[in-house]
């Protein structure tokens, strides 16, 4: 990615390094530069220009020189939805994205952010979609509020979480009409490690049972 960053300088964005298979695309690339960083490639090039090129060998939004406010017009060339989107995430003024299909190539432009389409609004959701840590605990046959655990503190898989409910979710609440909120109780007990919770009213009644456990995949 190549971002304005001021009177006479490139900012160059991309934390890859070059492979074998990009030789077919990339018109800065020779077979002795397989396992250069992608930046170092730009910085080659403009070497002798009137260009200065400010090498940002991370992801985008990873470093100060990426973050939100610091680009005003973004240049792409991206094989993520997800990557775009973060792209956008630093509020760039105007974006120009290029693009390949099997059979074609383009670019598209977005000029007025905050007033036109953005690079983001192509992938705006047209139905609900899982979160992340739905997907992975569909994958791993979790409970979703265990891996949500997981992915929220950084503890790694197998680690054991304390206090953590042994079933999968609380039921959901009834709804109420404004003014008709019904008090309930609260109940808990001990036996050894595990503790129980148990919340009631009038509706019924919802026992959670908390406990350290440690977590394997497939388990």
């Amino acid at each position: 990615m190549l971002t304005d960053n001021k009177a006479a300088g490139l900012t160059v964005v991309d934390p890859q390094s070059t492979e074998l298979s990009n030789l077919q695309r990339y018109v800065l690339m020779t077979d002795n530069d397989i396992g250069q960083a992608k930046t170092d490639l730009a910085v080659r090039a403009a070497n002798g220009s009137a260009v200065t090129i400010t090498p940002v060998p991370t992801e985008w939004g990873a470093d100060l020189r990426t973050g939100p406010g610091t680009a005003r017009i973004v240049l792409t060339a991206l094989d993520t939805a997800a990557d775009r989107i973060a792209v956008v995430a630093g509020l760039p003024r105007s974006a120009y994205d290029a693009w390949t299909q099997p059979a074609d190539v383009g670019w598209s432009r977005y000029e007025q952010f905050g007033s036109e389409p953005c690079l983001a609004c192509l992938y705006y959701p047209d139905h609900p979609r899982p979160n992340e840590h739905e997907l992975i605990a569909s994958a791993l046959r979790q409970p979703p509020l265990r891996i949500l655990t997981y992915v929220m503190t950084g503890t790694p898989v197998g680690t054991p979480l304390p206090h953590i409910a042994a079933t999968a979710d609380l039921p959901p609440p009834q709804m109420r009409a404004p003014g008709q909120a019904e008090p309930c109780s609260t109940t808990s007990s001990n036996s050894g490690s595990s503790k129980q919770l148990t919340v009631a009213n009038g509706q019924g009644s919802a026992s959670v049972s908390f406990t350290e456990m440690a977590f394997a995949p497939g388990a």
